[in-house]
């Protein structure tokens, strides 16, 4: 005899399951009669992809992990030449499920997105790329536009390596001079990356700018670094036969304005690289000293004397609220200051006060005081107390009681959710400290600051600062 209140359990269970399925059927279907309240036709396309209205297409979508995105032909079709071939060309396919091993499953549902919404919205350089790819398949040349468009907004010297990756992988020229101009706009200290590569394509074009702000050194170290990376790449020992044949076989050689280094330049970064022979080494040697003519370069060498154009640099700046009047002063000695920024930013300097002008400055200028001599050293350091910079600033200083900009011996990066403190070794002098707010935007750019003075208080916190403003790039 079988187990009545077992199979009473089992029943009630069986029912509820059905109950819930029911339930989660209707949650996904639209209201009775939606059509009327929907008052154009992209409100009501979108409807009918979110509740997969009489969908008559299948994808299968990704490769590992794959997913099944279901679609309407004629929607599809209307929107790409390359969809109405797949269901209505003379080979159109009859498979009842199509797979799309090349996209991933979120990127293929941006695309269907577009076709019914007619519009994006980007929130990332990744989804940009892998959605420029697909536009780029379908052959939807709107698409491609407005990922375009917001890859080249996108662009910055924060973002250069992200971006390059996508316009070598896809062939994007648009792309690719956008990042050749941030790469010129900058020395390379500020974007040069170890850990980075370009391809021969855009080193090329980079070698042929007439205008950068790339040192010339720096150009052949880009060009040296890369023989390197083709090298390893091909399972070639890095020898410098190897990378002389990679680099002449490129017609790269040619390129590096050599007359335009100085004999210090040559002998310190190019001759230990091994790539120029003794001879090539003592005829540069003999024409940049102007001993030779550039006629008796080596063949292929660029005999040309005149340096590249130089960029004005571009920086941002963000300046604090001035909240109140007060003023502090400190007398020489040390004052410090924490910062700290949301996102990742090349920090090339602050603007801080100069000093006040006393009776004695008045005496030596015999009552007329217009200027004086700046002597201070700048510290930055990280939240473990070790050095990143340590700059040494001395000149002539225009006026008395305003600000003058610190440029930084080299730029930083300053990293998100990461404090680093600011030290300024002021000469003897009275200094102003002002009332300034604490947190400051620029560039969508959120700078946090803490104040405290190292003098006779040892890192006493002020409310007051020295700081004025931060001269960076994003």
């Amino acid at each position: 005899m079988p187990d009545v209140s077992s199979t009473l359990y089992w029943g009630r269970d069986r029912l509820v399951t059905r109950l819930q399925i029911k339930d989660d059927e209707l949650m996904n279907q639209p209201e009775m009669d939606w059509q009327i309240h929907q008052t154009d036709l992209r409100s009501r396309f979108k409807q009918v992809f979110i509740h997969s209205h009489w969908t008559d297409c299948a994808f299968r979508v990704g490769n590992e992990e794959t997913e099944i995105i279901r679609g309407h032909k004629v929607v599809l079709a209307a929107s790409s030449p390359v969809f109405e071939a797949l269901f209505y060309g003379t080979l159109a396919e009859k498979k009842e499920i199509i797979d799309i091993p090349d996209l991933e499953p979120d990127t293929f549902s941006l695309l269907l997105k577009y076709m019914y919404y007619d519009s994006t919205e980007l929130d990332s350089i990744e989804v940009a790329g892998q959605l420029l790819y697909a536009a780029r398949k379908y052959m939807m040349p709107h698409l491609v536009r407005a990922c375009l468009d917001y890859l080249l907004e996108q662009t910055c010297i924060n973002t250069l390596w992200q971006v390059l990756a996508i316009a070598e992988d896809m062939h994007e020229d648009e792309l690719l001079a956008s990042c050749l101009k941030v790469m010129c706009q900058y020395p390379g200290e500020m974007w040069v990356n170890n850990h980075e590569h370009m391809g021969l394509g855009t080193l090329s074009n980079l070698l042929d700018q007439p205008s950068t702000n790339l040192l010339e050194v720096e150009l052949w170290e880009l060009m040296v670094r890369w023989a390197r990376d083709q090298c390893l790449r091909r399972t070639l020992a890095p020898s410098p036969t190897n990378q002389r044949a990679l680099i002449t076989q490129a017609g790269l050689l040619g390129k590096i304005r050599f007359l335009t280094l100085t004999l210090a330049e040559l002998t310190e970064m190019v001759e230990p690289t091994g790539l120029l022979s003794q001879e090539e080494m003592r005829v540069l040697r003999q024409t940049i000293n102007k001993s030779s003519s550039p006629s008796a370069l080596p063949s292929g060498f660029n005999s040309t004397r005149e340096m590249r154009k130089r960029f004005m640099s571009i920086s941002s700046r963000c300046t604090r609220h001035c909240l109140t009047k007060r003023k502090k002063y400190t007398y020489g000695g040390t004052v410090m200051s924490t910062v700290s920024v949301d996102s990742r930013i090349l920090v090339t300097g602050f603007e801080v006060f100069t000093r006040i002008a006393t009776s004695s400055d008045y005496i030596m200028g015999h009552g007329c005081v217009s200027h004086y001599v700046e002597n201070l050293v700048v510290t930055l350091s990280d939240s473990e107390g070790n050095v990143i910079d340590k700059t040494k600033v001395s000149g002539v200083v225009a006026f008395f009681n305003v600000t003058q900009e610190v440029n930084l011996s080299r730029p930083v990066w300053f990293l998100p959710q990461h404090e680093y403190t600011v030290t300024f070794e002021l000469s003897p002098g009275q200094y102003p400290l002002s009332d300034l707010a604490s947190i400051a935007f620029s560039k969508s750019v959120c700078f946090r600051f803490r104040q405290c003075k190292q003098c006779d208080e040892i890192n006493s916190d002020l409310d007051v600062s020295f700081i004025n403003s931060v001269i960076f790039n994003v």
